[in-house]
């Protein structure tokens, strides 16, 4: 799996006098069932920090209705993914 450079990663949180700075690392597509039980296309992008901790790793999801999901994170892209409020996609039923 790539991870992120975290020299880069920190070079851009100082020129951009930012914090909390994480890099798209990967990006998927998807169709996620509904609680209505409908289809829906979601596109997800898996985010690291590059530093270890309880917070590395991001998911930040948006289905084509344009609801978003995202979660607590994790230290891993499989925590990361587990925590992801996924039923926030479902909001219009």
């Amino acid at each position: 799996m790539h991870e992120a450079d975290a020299e880069l990663i920190e070079l851009v949180e100082h020129s951009a006098e930012g914090t909390g700075t994480y890099q798209v690392v990967a990006t998927f597509r998807t169709y996620r069932k509904r609680r209505d039980g409908n289809h829906q296309l979601v596109y997800i992008e898996l985010l690291d920090s590059g530093t270890p901790g309880d917070y590395r790793w991001l998911v930040e999801a948006k289905g084509e209705a344009g609801d978003r999901a995202s979660g607590n994170g994790g230290p891993t892209p499989q925590m990361a993914l587990a925590t992801t409020h996924w039923a926030a996609l479902d909001s219009d039923d």
